[in-house]
């Protein structure tokens, strides 16, 4: 297995819709890392974050908060 493959590995943990934002939370089994995709269909705009599994369950709620 190359690195590229360990890159790709991400499961979704959990996923919410509101208000025209999705938010995935994926995980990497791989390298235990865990990050938050979200996206606003309404502003065609997304970001990713990377959370530790402390912040995962309150990055999930408030991704906006972590977003800086």
């Amino acid at each position: 297995m190359t690195s590229a493959d360990i890159r790709t590995r991400w499961v979704e943990v959990d996923q919410r819709h509101n208000d025209g934002i999705t938010v995935s939370l994926l995980w990497n089994r791989h390298s235990d890392r865990l990050r938050l995709v979200v996206t606003d269909d309404r502003a065609a705009a997304n970001f990713t974050i990377h959370v530790s599994s402390a912040q995962a369950r309150d990055a999930f709620h408030h991704p906006s908060a972590y977003a800086a």
